[in-house]
């Protein structure tokens, strides 16, 4: 049986190469092959090859994060599928792209249903279950195929510990220490790939403060009965009405507040929950490339790091900070996260300041305000064309004057 798979902007297929493994090494032949969508799109040689490969194929299955745009040769890889008639299944981060692409899917319904859970929940079992039905399907086998595996779609991770309990953890944390937030996607969790949290973890620590690592899916879900972020922020995240949280580092992309809406398309949230939480929230970025590419560019971050991991979070409000991870290739090609531990700590850093001046009250606060002088001239002190810079910091004056501030 031939298969393939595809990563746009995921991580799954550490995981899926493990499956596949499991399954080969109980006997089964199964010539496999893993591409990711990056890779792609900057070696020409490497997509001639993997369209030859696609176009023999049995079954292709194309994890996808946020949107098929993000690999730039996908036109490509939909033409070989569609024209040489091969079965594959895609599944995206944004329910209605996997919805436009159900036709690419050659099976029945009921196949299709089975192979979704089993994607959506993840984790290794659940990919082998994926890797066998296509051996059923495409190998001449008739391995009885698991029920879908449930795995936790929310909890508190922390390296040694086995109670994933979010309130149990809560309640054992010291209050008097600043608390901070470290969110990242379940799908990481599932799979694994928490080097780059380890770091943070280490980070919040090593400051003296409580780490507190919320892993969780964006939107609720009813096949794998996820909550979404809105509902854990109001319903775990919350006690007596007051955020249990002084400040949240967020490591995942995109904006948090659209995606936890899914279809609506719109550039703005009705609900800004994160606001409605009312604490600072910083926005880690994670490297598509290696640290080595990152640290020898020029530019830092590439035009689409800049789209999902700074503009898009901007929508929520988020303060943008530095990347916290790079992205390595291992020796069987899968990508996994890998924590840059100065920039872990220059968060980490960042987010005990600011959940340290939250715990200020207004009165005990200190607030400058910078005018804009150039050049240099007294005359051009907070110069700005036609706006009255001066009569504006008067009215910010007044406003921080009513909420409390000391403005002399």
């Amino acid at each position: 049986m031939r298969y393939v798979n595809i990563s746009i902007g995921t991580s799954d297929s550490y995981l899926m190469n493990r499956a596949v493994a499991d399954v080969v090494g109980m006997g089964y032949d199964v010539d496999y092959r893993n591409f990711d969508g990056p890779e792609l799109d900057e070696d020409p040689l490497l997509l001639a090859e993997a369209l030859g490969i696609i176009a023999k194929a049995d079954f292709v299955t194309i994890k996808v994060h946020g949107d098929t745009s993000y690999c730039k040769k996908f036109d490509r890889i939909e033409e070989a599928l569609t024209t040489y008639r091969v079965c594959a299944h895609l599944v995206c981060t944004d329910r209605p792209v996997t919805e436009k692409y159900r036709p690419l899917f050659l099976g029945s319904e009921a196949d299709y249903d089975l192979v979704m859970a089993y994607s959506v929940l993840g984790g290794e079992g659940n990919f082998r279950g994926i890797v066998e039905w296509a051996l059923n399907r495409y190998g001449g086998q008739e391995i009885r195929l698991p029920e879908p595996e449930h795995p936790l779609t929310e909890g508190i991770y922390m390296p040694g510990l086995e109670d994933h309990s979010i309130p149990d953890y809560i309640d054992g944390l010291d209050r008097s220490k600043v608390t901070i937030g470290i969110f990242f996607h379940q799908k990481q969790w599932t799979n694994g790939n928490t080097d780059h949290i380890d770091e943070l973890i280490h980070a919040v620590k090593q400051l003296g403060a409580n780490p507190v690592p919320l892993f969780f899916n964006t939107q609720e879900d009813k096949i794998d009965h996820s909550r979404g972020i809105k509902r854990l922020l109001d319903e775990e995240l919350t006690r007596d009405g007051e955020p249990v949280l002084d400040c949240i580092i967020n490591t995942m992309s995109f904006s948090q507040t659209l995606i936890a809406t899914p279809g609506a398309g719109e550039q703005v949230s009705d609900d800004n929950f994160y606001m409605r939480y009312g604490v600072p929230v910083l926005q880690a970025m994670i490297l598509s490339s290696p640290e080595e590419t990152w640290a020898g560019g020029l530019e830092g971050l590439s035009p689409s790091e800049v789209a999902y991991s700074v503009a898009h979070p901007e929508f929520d409000g988020q303060i943008i900070t530095v990347p916290c991870s790079s992205t390595e290739t291992g020796p069987d090609n899968t990508r996994r996260c890998m924590g840059i531990p100065d920039r872990a700590l220059r968060i980490a850093d960042m987010a005990v300041m600011w959940g340290r001046l939250r715990r200020k009250a207004n009165s005990e606060r200190k607030v400058a305000i910078l005018l804009y002088q150039y050049p240099a001239k007294s005359a051009d002190m907070g110069g700005a064309s036609g706006l009255d810079t001066f009569a504006s910091v008067v009215n910010v004056l007044r406003s921080m004057q009513e909420r409390g501030y000391c403005v002399g």
